[in-house]
Order: C-alpha cells, then structure tokens, then sequence
C-alpha cells in the first residue's frame, strides 16, 4: 500500500510539474485561435524601440476566409492573408486615406506588412516580424 501510494503521487508530482503545475499559460500556434475574432493592437515591442498604442480599438484587424478587415484609426481596410500552423503573412492591404489626428496608423500598416509568425498565449495574440525580434501584441475586442 505504500509503495504504491508512492508511486503514485511521484506519478501526480511529475504530472503537476510538466504541465507548470496548472500555472501555464495556454499558448497556441493553431490558426482556429485567431480566425473570427476581433483583435485590438495594443504595443510593439522590438529591439530598436516600443510603441505603446494610444487608443487600441482604433487598430483592429478581424481574420476570416482568407479576408483581413483592418481598422488603420479612423481609416479602414483590408487585404489577403495566408495562415498555418504558426504562420501568418498578410498581402499588399487596400485603405480609405482620411486624415487621422495623432494616429499611429503608418506605424500599424507597416508592421502589419513585415509579419511572419503569430501565437496566441494567455488570451494576447502576438504576432512577430520578419526580423524575429519585433512583436506586436493584440487583445481580444470586448465582446467576442
């Protein structure tokens, strides 16, 4: 009775500790945890500088059928994208051109151009750059 007692619970213990103990961050490279969801951009972080976004809803992208709806602030848009497993890669994007007062628009269509890879891990969509040392991050849109 004991042994197996021990046995167990080394069992229980190994368990516990390659899940992180429950304390994981569920983290996902599946293209199901993006598609059909509004999400909001909300910094870019890299090695040359950050961007800590003024106003989140005014940068949206919604992914669905191989279509992008993009929200660049007070202009919106939209283009292709292709994603996989990991992977994810948006086309030349087409945009209404209003003027926008202190937008971050530029920046955010730029970026969005030089994607390459994205995760989703404890609800934040991260999507890295070309370069492999930039990433934006995105929330959820309240709501969805």
């Amino acid at each position: 009775m004991g042994r197996t007692f021990t046995v167990l619970m080394l069992c229980l213990i190994t368990l516990g500790c390659a899940t992180g103990g429950g304390n994981a961050q569920l983290s996902s490279t599946d293209p199901g945890a993006v598609l059909n969801k509004t999400w909001q951009w909300t910094v870019t972080k890299g090695p040359q500088h950050d961007v800590t976004v003024i106003a989140p809803e005014r940068y949206t992208i919604f992914l669905a059928d191989g279509r992008a709806q993009v929200k660049f602030d007070c202009n919106r848009g939209g283009g292709t994208y292709k994603i996989s497993q990991g992977k994810l890669s948006f086309g030349p994007m087409m945009s209404t051109k209003m003027f926008c007062r202190d937008s971050q628009d530029i920046i955010f269509a730029d970026n969005l151009q030089q994607v390459a890879a994205f995760k989703v891990e404890g609800g934040v969509l991260y999507l890295t750059l070309t370069d492999n040392q930039t990433t934006m991050q995105f929330r959820q849109a309240p709501n969805e």
